[in-house]
């Protein structure tokens, strides 16, 4: 019965790290894209605006350029703070197929980044479900997530874990 377990783990864990959708030539390059232009204020992928759930907080607006693998993704600029794009992925009921997809991500953002960078990473659980969030630094003493160049969110809602991406922009 052990072997059998073993057996089912080793499957699932070569099924989960045999796609690797991030490792791609032209994922790290339009990522660069959204850097460079989150450095410039988000001006050039900046499209048509969306109705905000927070009109009073923020506007959002329509990313011209999309992230494959991402479902989809948005611009917001929230009243007094720097932009930034978001992006999300496709949801799934598999704990570790998610988690496999966000440390996919992690290595792609540094591939991207060409500099180190340096992660900060708290868990929370609210209501018995996990809420996890990745802040990626460029100076190990950064201390203020605020200042984080990326963000990555791991959160489950509606029965399916769910990843995004935060590309921090500046004003």
């Amino acid at each position: 019965m052990k072997m059998f377990f073993s057996f089912l783990f080793l499957l699932i864990s070569l099924s989960v790290n045999s796609q690797d959708e991030f490792a791609a030539t032209s994922f790290y390059q339009d990522l660069k894209k959204v850097i460079a232009d989150g450095q410039a204020g988000f001006s050039t992928f900046k499209g048509k605006e969306l109705k905000s759930q927070y009109p009073e907080f923020q506007a959002e607006y329509e990313i011209t350029l999309p992230l494959v693998p991402a479902d989809s993704g948005k611009l917001i600029f929230p009243l007094g703070k720097a932009p930034y794009a978001v992006y999300y992925f496709e949801p799934s009921k598999n704990r570790i197929k998610t988690d496999q997809k966000a440390l996919s991500l992690r290595d792609a953002l540094q591939t991207a980044f060409e500099k180190p960078l340096y992660v900060r990473t708290s868990t929370y659980v609210l209501d018995k479900k996990p809420f996890t969030n990745s802040y990626f630094f460029d100076n190990a003493n950064e201390d203020n997530n605020a200042n984080a160049i990326f963000r990555t969110c791991l959160y489950f809602q509606n029965d399916k874990y769910y990843l995004l991406l935060e590309v921090r922009g500046k004003k």
